[in-house]
């Protein structure tokens, strides 16, 4: 399920601002695809998606080890996990410890083995926080007021000269849009002031 439909989106963008439209350039599958493209870039500043996500994970250990850390936080159930081909079951055989990493209970994980794991990760649906589903309502807006206009980042200006503010994730900015980037650095759990 997406983090907000293209119904919501459109029931969030800014008062006063243009509307989108649900019949021309933006229509629902244009609105969809954004705030799919919002979630990637959420996850990706993150470190987890703000909606539950299917993963499928193939790997190996480089030793004998009982734990393996899976590449996404926020593990909110684990469909298959498989060793060698052989299916383990959970609880039995293994058990999620949080953030992402899956401990197992009847022996260990041999480097030898291939280890396919299926898992669903993210934020519980209906469960992200307002100013997240607001970052991804702004985002949809000013990618639509990008492709109208051409503009791809907020302008600043210092004294005589105006330029660009670009993503730069190093310093807070996901996205290079000012108010979508403050709301990204408060679900990353930074202080707001790295934005100032």
């Amino acid at each position: 399920m997406a983090l907000l439909t293209a119904g919501q989106v459109r029931e969030r963008i800014t008062p006063g601002s243009k509307p989108l439209d649900n019949t021309g350039r933006f229509d629902d599958t244009w609105v969809d695809r954004t705030v799919s493209e919002f979630a990637d870039a959420f996850a990706a500043w993150a470190g987890y998606y703000p909606q539950p996500t299917t993963t499928t994970e193939v790997l190996s250990v480089h030793q004998w080890t009982d734990r393996i850390m899976l590449a996404w936080r926020k593990i909110t159930s684990v469909t298959s996990l498989e060793v060698a081909g052989t299916a383990l079951t959970f609880g039995t055989d293994f058990y999620v410890e949080h953030p992402a990493a899956i401990v197992r209970e009847d022996g260990l994980f041999d480097p030898d083995e291939e280890i396919e794991i299926v898992y669903v990760h993210g934020l519980a649906n209906g469960t992200a926080p307002e100013y997240v589903k607001r970052a991804c309502a702004l985002y949809v807006e000013k990618v639509a007021a990008a492709e109208r206009g051409g503009s791809t980042a907020d302008p600043r200006s210092t004294g005589d000269v105006t330029y660009y503010v670009m993503p730069d994730p190093s310093n807070g900015r996901p996205t290079g849009w000012r108010e979508v980037d403050r709301l990204l650095v408060m679900a990353r759990g930074q202080s707001a002031t790295v934005l100032a």
